[in-house]
């Protein structure tokens, strides 16, 4: 995300960004846009390499949502590895890639990969039957009981998940900035 989101009160951040920016405008006596021009050039390095964060957070959604079947923590941590693998292949290779092709071989419907076209609901939905799939396997459970708690780690890593990955993204970032 853009330095400037961070300061956007609809997005939730503003309860850490503000300070956060302040200390730094005071610190390097600099205005906001330079600081949000410094978190703009150092972001995209943080950002990349913090995906890796994904993974432990998700494993503690695991954990919570498969408590009864009493898997050591490594179990649940290897399952979000593959999970997460999977949604970065998807989101940051494959739709790239296929959008790209779409561009150079039939432009008239690159329109399909623009913002707030619906491709984030097919992702989603992919992401969904990835996952149903990978708990019947791992964990050997009835497809309505995965279904539900897929549901629920949808809904836990695109809103939570990614809060708080964000939000430590923010953080990291500030201490390079």
């Amino acid at each position: 995300m853009a330095g400037s989101t961070y300061l956007i009160k609809e997005y939730g951040f503003t309860w850490i960004s503000i300070p956060v920016i302040q200390k730094k405008i005071k610190k390097y006596n600099v205005t906001g846009n330079e600081i949000v021009k410094r978190y703009d050039e150092a972001s995209p390095k943080v950002s990349k390499f913090s995906l890796v964060l994904l993974i432990p957070l998700g494993a503690i959604v695991l954990a919570g949502l498969f408590i009864n079947k009493r898997r050591p923590f490594f179990d649940h941590f290897i399952l979000s590895a593959e999970l997460v693998s999977f949604y970065i292949l998807i989101v940051y290779l494959i739709t790239p890639l296929i959008s790209w092709l779409v561009e150079k071989i039939i432009p008239q419907y690159r329109h399909v990969f623009d913002e707030g076209s619906g491709l984030e609901w097919v992702i989603g939905v992919l992401f969904g039957i990835f996952i149903v799939v990978s708990f019947k396997n791992f964990y050997k459970g009835k497809y309505w009981v995965n279904i539900l708690k897929a549901i629920i780690f949808l809904v836990a890593f695109f809103v939570g998940i990614h809060y708080v990955y964000r939000l430590i993204v923010f953080l990291l970032t500030m201490l390079f900035v």
